[in-house]
């Protein structure tokens, strides 16, 4: 199940992609009588129980029309945003940098959260933009000091009950600024 968030005067709203079109998850709970979350942070913590909850309301009902969205960032208010840098080889070798023997961590902030063919504006200073496809993991649980076991496994388990949601959105960084 596509999930995407847009934006209807002025709120942030959670839409389902659906075979039909983008569903008004709000609208069509109202419609169905249903009480289903109706934000992307309640499906995050409620996993695959509100992804079975949202699944009812594939209908061709409540639909938006693609050409009159205006999209929102796909998860409204990250706690943390930490990002792995230097993550493939070809990246070392663009950078002229060493292969990490260790992740190279960063973090981004909330208001750095771009939506789907959202404008971002570019500093008149900036010399050189540069762009790339980022995978963005969300993750609704909390975890500590687990092994390289118990993570690969809490990933599945996590990814299973779909508390994940997988993304690529793009990163645009100022170089020369």
């Amino acid at each position: 199940m596509k999930l995407v968030n847009f934006i209807v005067e002025g709120k942030t709203r959670l839409g389902i992609k659906s075979e039909y079109g983008i569903i008004d998850v709000e609208k069509a709970g109202k419609e169905a009588s249903l009480k289903v979350p109706s934000t992307i942070e309640e499906v995050i913590l409620s996993g695959g129980k509100a992804l079975l909850e949202l699944a009812q309301l594939i209908k061709p009902n409540a639909l938006i029309l693609k050409e009159d969205i205006t999209y929102a960032p796909s998860v409204t208010k990250p706690e943390k945003i930490i990002c792995v840098g230097l993550n493939y080889i070809s990246h070392t070798s663009e950078t002229n940098a060493d292969i990490p023997t260790y992740p190279v961590l960063f973090s981004k902030f909330n208001n750095s959260l771009a939506s789907h063919n959202q404008i971002i504006s570019i500093p008149e200073e900036a010399k050189k933009i540069d762009y790339e496809a980022e995978l963005v993991i969300v993750i609704g649980k909390e975890a500590s000091k687990v092994t390289k076991e118990e993570a690969l496994s809490m990933y599945l388990v996590i990814l299973l009950e779909m508390i994940c949601q997988l993304e690529i959105f793009n990163s645009a960084l100022v170089n020369g600024y």
